[in-house]
């Protein structure tokens, strides 16, 4: 498991990728937040609105919308966010606060990736999917 000062030299060491990225997709960037029924959901929901609009500002971007799915499992992606983001059939960045909010799981994150045109940045894990 990568320690915080891991994670943000990861991000440290892809800035120049996720500019260029962020750059080239200027009008493409949306947000992506996911709660589980079991947190405290508006106090989370704002901490990740605020980690994604953070980082929107820190390279120069606006984050054009951000989808929440509230109260859903990671396990699937049987939520209307997601599936909102999935049916534009884009090419888009996705930013969200960790890869967990996206799926928890290995199976799905594959197919994910294989079936889209989306890239993905994780702020948190450092973890990034170009796809520009």
């Amino acid at each position: 498991m990568q320690s915080k000062q891991d994670k943000i030299a990861n991000l440290e060491r892809n800035n120049s990728l996720i500019q260029q990225m962020l750059l080239d997709n200027k009008d493409k960037i949306v947000g992506y937040i996911r709660v589980s029924k079991y947190e405290d959901n508006e106090k989370e929901i704002q901490r990740q609105e605020n980690a994604i609009i953070d980082f929107c500002k820190r390279f120069n971007v606006d984050c054009k919308h951000i989808y929440i799915d509230n109260g859903f499992s990671g396990l699937d992606f049987n939520r209307p966010g997601i599936k909102e983001i999935l049916n534009k059939k884009e090419k888009m960045v996705l930013i969200m606060f960790s890869i967990g909010r996206l799926t928890r799981s290995y199976e799905l994150m594959q197919d994910f990736i294989k079936s889209t045109n989306i890239s993905v940045i994780s702020i948190n894990d450092g973890f990034i999917i170009n796809k520009c």
